[in-house]
């Protein structure tokens, strides 16, 4: 996580990244968010989707992997509807 939070999410390469702005926020002040703010947004939107309880810290609301499984599976059923990831045997 230490990695990406780090890094810098190029906000023109991505127009889609304004769909996570709010109010009022535009190009620019998208530009200004830190990386970790702008995660944090992306996988609250597709937990908002998925009917879950948004997070507010990456480390702590991450740890134990069960919001990054149920986001893996939306992305899964969307390419393959018939599989699940929370529905496979995990060893």
């Amino acid at each position: 996580m230490r990695k990406v939070q780090e890094s810098q999410i190029k906000v023109d390469t991505f127009k889609e990244i304004m769909r996570l702005a709010k109010g009022r926020e535009n190009l620019k002040k998208m530009r200004d968010q830190k990386t970790k703010s702008i995660l944090i947004r992306w996988i609250n939107y597709h937990l908002i989707d998925l009917q879950m309880k948004t997070i507010k810290n990456l480390d702590k609301d991450l740890k134990d992997s069960i919001i990054l499984l149920h986001l893996l599976t939306k992305f899964q059923n969307k390419a393959r509807p018939e599989q699940s990831v929370l529905d496979s045997d995990v060893n």
